[in-house]
């Protein structure tokens, strides 16, 4: 199995069947043949943002994958397939072919792309009601609600924040991850 070479000699000589003499013959010439039986080997990597990209993961970048096909014997080839759509559990595949025809498929997949960012909302509530913004005597509570379109989840959404001190134009900040 594997790739292998052989070499063969082929030459002739005629002859006459009456008399049994040679009349012509041709020097040998020299064949090579090589034999290629095992497919190719496949390979593949993924960068996101020019970093190493494990499947599975959540990114918001590009995923680049690069196939490496190297066959037996020959020259090594690559082929580089670029996913910037969103989408969870995505898959891209190629098929590598040697000389002799010999295939190999491959995929590279698990590739989580999303770039849409997620959604802050917040509410306020002071004394039980509604707050709109109105100088009031009473601690104000401001909540958060983060919502992801894009579809990788929130990893981590900014905890209630209670103003109680006096003071005027106090400000709530938070960041969904």
């Amino acid at each position: 199995t594997g790739a292998g070479t052989l070499a063969f000699v082929v030459g002739f000589t005629a002859v006459d069947h009456a008399s049994g003499a040679g009349i012509s013959s041709s020097p040998g010439t020299t064949n090579i043949l090589t034999i290629l039986s095992s497919p190719p080997q496949l390979t593949a990597t993924a960068t996101a943002g020019g970093a190493p990209y494990a499947s599975g993961s959540w990114t918001n970048q590009n995923v680049v994958v690069t196939f490496t096909c190297t066959p037996a014997t020959g020259a090594v080839s690559s082929q580089i397939v670029t996913v910037a759509s969103e989408g969870a559990n995505q898959t891209v595949t190629t098929t590598c072919t040697d000389l002799a025809g010999n295939q190999t498929n491959g995929n590279f997949s698990g590739i989580d792309i999303d770039k849409t960012p997620s959604v802050l909302n917040y509410s306020a509530t002071s004394g039980g009601q509604t707050y709109y913004g109105a100088v009031t005597a009473q601690p104000v509570t401001v909540t958060f609600t983060c919502t992801d379109p894009g579809g990788s989840g929130i990893a981590q959404a900014p905890a209630p924040q209670t103003f109680a001190n006096d003071g005027l134009s106090q400000a709530a900040t938070g960041v969904c991850t």
